[in-house]
């Protein structure tokens, strides 16, 4: 038993380490750094990149919006920079699920009861039927990182198979919308 806690352990310190490792370089390496290295010609498979590195981190995902947006202004189609960073984000957001789900059994007691609450809470009938119009409300509309979501939902348990659609659906969603608003204010202001 105590072996497998010890493992867990090992887990969330390898998770946490490697998502702060990924923050780190985002702060420090900007996103035109990037572009100037691989070519604004590759501008989708930068997309992609930066939605899977940048997507990684509530800190980092302003790099990750500042490249979607300047690749829109840039001219490539706001349809094709979404379509492009969905499987990306998506393998980001699968990590921060699997993060919440490894750190479960990590929380001291307290926090142990506080997680049930929020549990009973999520499993409600009503709550849980409406819970993937939520998640696509928050993850496709709201400013907010969907990381703080995912991680929640997951130490939850709440089941990834469900958490599917309304954030594939939410992600392409925000995306779109950022380089959509992005596309019709340079219009709007002739910058």
């Amino acid at each position: 038993m105590k072996r497998i806690k010890h493992k867990k352990y090992f887990i969330f310190l390898g998770l946490l380490l490697f998502l702060v490792g990924i923050s780190v370089f985002f702060y420090y390496v900007k996103p035109d750094e990037i572009i100037d290295y691989i070519g604004v010609r590759n501008g989708y498979l930068i997309i992609a990149l930066f939605a899977l590195f940048g997507g990684f981190s509530a800190f980092t995902s302003v790099s990750f919006y500042a490249t979607v947006i300047a690749f829109t202004i840039g001219g490539l189609n706001p349809f094709l920079l979404a379509l492009s960073a969905l499987p990306s984000l998506f393998i980001g957001d699968s990590v921060y699920y699997y993060f919440g789900r490894s750190m479960h059994d990590v929380f001291p007691e307290k926090t142990q009861q506080f997680i049930q609450r929020i549990t009973k809470f999520l499993f409600k009938p009503k709550v849980y039927k409406f819970s993937p119009i939520l998640i696509f409300l928050y993850v496709g509309i709201s400013p907010l990182p969907p990381d703080l979501l995912i991680t929640t939902l997951s130490i939850s348990k709440y089941p990834f198979k469900k958490l599917i659609a309304p954030l594939l659906l939410g992600e392409v969603t925000f995306v779109l919308l950022v380089s959509l608003f992005a596309q019709k204010g340079i219009r709007l202001f002739g910058i």
